[in-house]
């Protein structure tokens, strides 16, 4: 099971290779002791499943911490490099995008606009694990749904960031988790829930993240 030290090694390796080097000051990993810093820790086992969970920490500003926890499944370190991997995937490009300013060709960036407030949206990819035997149709509208109910609420001004889960278990409700700035978001999960989604018996699920800048 890897320990807090070696996942702090393994987030060094990821940033060097995408041209931001790290280094170790207070528990963080920063560029020049300057933020954005960057940290992480590894749960082998949630309560009796046998998965794991990589919850990684982000500060860009005085409170202003982005958390952000993913899965990892298998047996022995495939659970750790599963989670390492939807880290990679779902969040860690967007991040870069938003708080590291470096382009990425998977995130796309958007002008967002409402009467609070203006903001450059950098938007990850909608990442999907399918367990069945067939392909699962996603609805097509659940961006635009994402973007008009953020915009219709009562958004501060200010940096935001956002992830959406959506799981079909197969054998149990769906499971629907939004997070607006780390806490639970009703409005979010309401307007994900009453999309149209695909009837399954098997496991399927889908995860996008991304964050808000203001803009002038």
């Amino acid at each position: 099971m890897p320990d807090t030290d070696t996942v702090m090694e393994h987030l060094k390796v990821l940033m060097h290779d995408r041209g931001i080097a790290l280094s170790h000051y207070k528990g963080w990993l920063v560029t020049g002791q300057e933020l954005p810093a960057m940290r992480g820790n590894w749960f082998h086992q949630i309560g009796n499943q046998e998965i794991g969970r990589l919850d990684i920490q982000v500060l860009f500003g005085k409170d202003r911490v982005v958390n952000e926890s993913f899965a990892g499944v298998g047996t022995g370190g495939e659970r750790y490099m599963d989670a390492l991997k939807n880290f990679e995937l779902g969040s860690l490009n967007v991040l870069l995008s938003a708080l590291w300013a470096q382009r990425q060709d998977n995130v796309i960036v958007e002008d967002w606009q409402s009467p609070r407030g203006a903001w450059s949206a950098h938007i990850g990819a909608f990442v999907t694990r399918c367990l069945g035997p067939d392909d699962v149709s996603f609805p097509q509208d659940l961006l635009e749904r994402i973007r008009k109910t953020l915009l219709n609420g009562d958004l501060a001004p200010e940096a935001h960031w956002l992830r959406t889960f959506y799981c079909n278990p197969g054998s149990s409700d769906a499971v629907v988790e939004v997070l607006l700035d780390n806490e639970s978001w009703g409005p979010g999960e309401s307007s994900v829930s009453q999309a149209q989604w695909t009837p399954s018996d098997y496991y399927y699920s889908l995860r996008n993240f991304l964050v808000l800048l203001p803009r002038p």
